[in-house]
């Protein structure tokens, strides 16, 4: 997909994540590092969940725990 085809699609995903970039423009360095730690990590162990799901390594002690 070129640049230009991938700027003119506006699905939620895209949408999203212009939300979040305005978001961390609106941070200081600390902030904006400590966010972006957290959302790759979120996004890592949803792809490493289990067959059970995300929410469910959650509750069983195996995920992500905010620090």
């Amino acid at each position: 997909m070129s640049l230009v085809a991938a700027k003119e699609e506006k699905d939620d995903n895209g949408l999203f994540g212009f939300f979040v970039a305005l978001q961390l423009k609106c941070m200081d360095h600390s902030k904006k590092a400590r966010a972006k730690y957290h959302i790759n990590n979120i996004i890592f162990q949803v792809t490493m969940s289990g067959p059970s799901g995300f929410m469910q390594d959650l509750n069983s002690g195996q995920g992500f725990y905010p620090g």
